[in-house]
């Protein structure tokens, strides 16, 4: 009798309970279902982190190959500069050499530097016209001269490409006679290398320690006394190479040597000549650390 009141089975039905149940089944579903994504957007993540990382180790381990790679051909380079004696060809002597020629000149200069035919010749590259050395620095290296400022920015001495490129004089110059203003860019790189040693005469002592540059060109030996550091924007055209008449060059060396840290008494004339050392200071792209310096032979 005490069951005479249900009509159905369903009358033992709970809804609430039913009802949670679904529920907690539904959220578990959906749960799941989320975690698959998830699980399935982690691995397209690790996937894609672990081919940045791969292509970030390869990326930084090739730079440092390269930088390698051109460091030890200025060894080989300054070996071979080392080894061939300072004298000249003899006066009757004629080598090919297209990139040599003034841009006033008809004939081949009768003379070349056999350091740097000997350069020419070891890297098989007639674009090597000069080399350049600071004594105790790590500004030891060849020189080359292009058609444009661009080729050398990614190219070693053997035309190869490298990121650390090769010293390279602007494509303006002339080396005989030498123009008003020489102009030779590098990098500033990382390892030292290079121009990085440019940044160093900010500091006073290092200045007036390091004054003295050589370079040595395809025709002669010439000497340089620097007389002004600073740091610029290339608003400024530094690497002007020619000028229209005596007094805008005079007028330029003036201003070139008011801009520098550090007061210098030189005095310039008509026939002064200067040489201009440029890279970046690695900050902002258009910033240059700039040295520059006069012909004393």
């Amino acid at each position: 009798m005490a069951n005479k009141h249900r009509k159905f089975m369903e009358d033992d039905f709970d809804l609430d309970l039913y009802i949670k149940e679904q529920t907690d089944k539904t959220f578990l579903t959906k749960i799941r279902e989320k975690s698959r994504k998830l699980s399935g957007v982690v691995k397209i993540m690790l996937i894609i982190v672990s081919f940045i990382t791969a292509y970030t180790i390869y990326s930084y381990a090739s730079y440092w190959i390269e930088v390698w790679r051109a460091n030890r051909i200025n060894e080989t380079a300054r070996d071979i500069a080392e080894e061939v004696p300072v004298s000249e060809y003899p006066a009757d002597a004629f080598i090919a050499a297209p990139r040599a020629i003034s841009q006033n000149s008809v004939t081949p200069a009768p003379a070349f530097m056999p350091a740097i035919v000997g350069l020419r010749d070891s890297f098989q590259n007639d674009d090597i016209v000069a080399y350049l050395k600071i004594a105790d620095s790590n500004i030891d290296f060849p020189v080359v001269l292009a058609d444009d400022n661009a080729y050398y920015l990614t190219r070693d001495l053997r035309k190869q490409d490298n990121a650390a490129g090769s010293g390279f004089m602007d494509y303006e110059n002339r080396l005989k006679p030498l123009s008003f203003n020489t102009v030779i860019y590098a990098h500033n790189m990382r390892d030292g290398s290079m121009f990085h040693n440019l940044r160093n005469y900010a500091d006073e002592e290092y200045f007036n320690e390091h004054r003295t540059i050589s370079l040595q060109t395809l025709y002669e030996d010439t000497m340089w006394e620097i007389f002004s550091f600073y740091e610029t924007s290339t608003d400024f055209l530094y690497n002007t190479t020619e000028f229209s008449d005596a007094y805008e060059f005079l007028e330029f060396l003036e201003f070139t040597k008011s801009k520098s840290q550090y007061p210098s008494d030189i005095t310039f004339t008509e026939e002064t000549r200067i040489l201009t050392l440029s890279t970046c200071t690695n900050r902002a792209a258009d910033d240059r650390y700039v040295v520059h310096a006069y012909r004393t032979n």
